[in-house]
Order: structure tokens, then C-alpha cells, then sequence
């Protein structure tokens, strides 16, 4: 759900918090890809990637294999709860709308 919270001393929009479900966080994506994105970037990739995430740093991933490209998104999005990515986010982008990336 979420909450409505105005401070007095504070002028602007409210505050909105959101808080878990009652059932607990929110589900990862299904059970293994949580293990395959760590035995495929390593400790110290995934890191650096939680890391670019959570600074706001425009990343690129990319990968001859479409499956692991979007499981790293999606596991990648899912860690930062309760962080919600707020750029552009393509999960796959079709080589023809490269030029977006330059």
C-alpha cells in the first residue's frame, strides 16, 4: 500500500511512502535466476551492477544469449526493493534501434 505523510514544516508535494505487502516482500523472479545471474556475473560484476544501479548510472548490458540479458535485468530491478528504477529501461533493445544507445 501506500502511505500519505504530510510534514508540516516541509512545503512541496506530500511524501509518499510505500511499505511491503502484508504477505512479505515482494516475490523475486522465479527461484533460480537469482543463482544463475550471480554464477554468471560473479561477486564482484554483480556488485558493480548493484552498485551503477543504485548511483543512476546509465548501463549497458549486453549478451549474445536474449535469456540471460533479460533474466540480469529483471533480477537486477527486483534487488533494489524498495528502490524502483525511474530512466529509460529497455530490457532488450532490437539491433536495428541501436542508435538510441549513442
Amino acid at each position: 500500500g501506500v502511505l500519505h505523510c504530510s510534514i508540516p514544516f516541509l512545503t512541496g508535494e506530500r511524501l509518499h511512502l510505500t511499505v511491503p505487502p502484508p504477505t512479505g516482500l515482494p516475490a523475486l523472479p522465479h527461484g533460480s535466476s537469482v543463482t544463475s545471474v550471480c554464477r554468471l556475473l560473479g561477486s564482484e560484476g554483480l556488485n558493480v551492477l548493484l552498485a551503477a544501479v543504485l548511483t543512476e548510472c546509465k548501463i549497458l548490458i549486453h549478451s549474445d544469449e536474449i535469456a540471460n540479458l533479460a533474466m540480469v535485468a529483471e533480477v537486477i530491478t527486483a534487488l533494489i526493493y524498495p528502490f524502483v528504477w525511474s530512466l529509460p529501461y529497455l530490457p532488450v533493445l532490437p539491433e536495428p534501434m541501436i542508435e538510441f544507445v549513442e
